[in-house]
Formats: C-alpha cells, sequence, structure tokens
C-alpha cells in the first residue's frame, strides 16, 4: 500500500512537470504496460507451448499488431491532452 501511494505522488508529478493531466498520464501508463506485455517472452512462450508453435513466429505475428496498437495510443494520448481535454475529469 505504502509503494503504491508513492508511485502515485511520483504519477502525479510526472504529469504536471509534462503539464498533462494525472488521470491521463495514468491511463497512458497502465495501456503501455498492456502493449508491453504482448510481446514479453514470458506470454510468447506460453503461447507457444499452448499453440505448438515457435516462439520467433508467434513474436513476428505479435509485434505489428503491437506497433499499431502503440502507434493508436500516442494518437490517442496526443488528442486528449490537446484537442479533446475536455473529455478529461
Amino acid at each position: 500500500l505504502r509503494r503504491q501511494r508513492q508511485m502515485c505522488i511520483r504519477d502525479r508529478s510526472n504529469a504536471s512537470l509534462a503539464h498533462v493531466s494525472p488521470d491521463l498520464f495514468l491511463a497512458a501508463n497502465t495501456m503501455g504496460g498492456v502493449i508491453g506485455k504482448m510481446i514479453s517472452p514470458q506470454s510468447l512462450a506460453i503461447a507457444a507451448v499452448t499453440t505448438g508453435e515457435h516462439e520467433s513466429s508467434l513474436f513476428k505475428k505479435v509485434i505489428p499488431w503491437s506497433v499499431g496498437m502503440l502507434a493508436v495510443l500516442c494518437v490517442l494520448v496526443f488528442a486528449e491532452s490537446s484537442v479533446l481535454s475536455f473529455i478529461l475529469p
């Protein structure tokens, strides 16, 4: 619980340095973790065992989706920090 509080305080200070809403900063950070999880070695190993494919072939299939989602996330965060800022609380 104490570590979560420290991370929350750090995220708020980083968001204020970037002149971004802390809510948007937290959401972007969470989505970045989800995108990174797609290409994590552990997830690829589990998928390889489950499907019977090689990890390298799975990585080649997943990387375009991961990069595409990252691009969409970047555009969305930029839009919400500037043009769509009225959406955030």
